[in-house]
């Protein structure tokens, strides 16, 4: 019995750990944020909705106000009228508001397009099809990369993803010269040459894809190649 109490006392301090922030209301309707140890009042009253990251709190106040908790203080983002798409991850918090795309992370609001047509984000890359100059774009970290599919303008769409797999901080794709690559850690890595039948994942550090022949499977795994298997599964 003692072991058992013992094994679950390390699991729960394990997952309590996990993560270092979170938000609740409290019996008389405070919006509180609970923050490395501390609590924090943000508002006075309940909030509409709330998201949580890795080290942020976004939520919607009860005068409609889109704001964020960071780093023990609290700001406005924009009214939550004028937004129309919100993606919360772990890593970043990604906004529309009618054709601009915005995203925040470490606290920084950053406009990465004024005409964005399409655009989806993972926990810390966004994918973006920019309509002004007919391009796909991958912002991670600060960092905007340019991926190469000029050629075939609006008609190539990386958002159908049989073209491509979108990872926490990994982003495979197939460009318009029929290239596997991939974008991981602000570095391209060509794969292979993409023919009918060949599939690939993206995930955490790492993309995984069968060879040109379709025979094995093989990886990128941390800016490194390997095999996985000698037949594909």
């Amino acid at each position: 019995m003692k072991k058992l109490l013992t094994a679950l006392l390390i699991v729960s301090v394990q997952q309590m750990n996990a993560q270092d922030i979170n938000a609740f209301t409290t019996y008389n309707k405070q919006f509180r944020v609970f923050d490395k140890g501390s609590f924090m009042n943000a508002e006075g009253a309940p909030v509409d909705t709330f998201y949580l990251g890795y080290n942020y709190v976004a939520y919607v106040s009860n005068n409609k106000m889109l704001k964020m908790y960071w780093h023990k203080e609290v700001s406005i983002v924009n009214e939550a009228a004028f937004v129309s798409k919100i993606k919360a991850t772990d890593g970043l918090f990604a906004y529309g508001m009618g054709q601009q795309l915005k995203v925040i992370y470490n606290g920084l609001d950053t406009t990465l397009s004024g005409f964005c047509r399409k655009w989806n984000a993972s926990d810390s890359m966004v994918l973006y099809f920019n309509g002004a100059q007919n391009m796909h774009y991958v912002y991670f970290k600060n960092q905007v990369y340019t991926i190469d599919d000029v050629t075939s303008g609006v008609n190539y769409d990386l958002f159908d993803f049989a073209n491509s797999s979108l990872g926490a901080n990994t982003f495979c794709y197939v460009n318009s010269f029929n290239k596997l690559r991939v974008l991981y850690s602000g570095t391209f890595y060509d794969l292979a040459d993409f023919t009918p039948g060949l599939t690939f994942n993206a995930g955490n550090n790492i993309c995984v894809y069968n060879n040109v022949s379709l025979t094995s499977w093989k990886t990128l795994c941390n800016g490194y190649t390997a095999s996985l298997e000698e037949f594909q599964p």
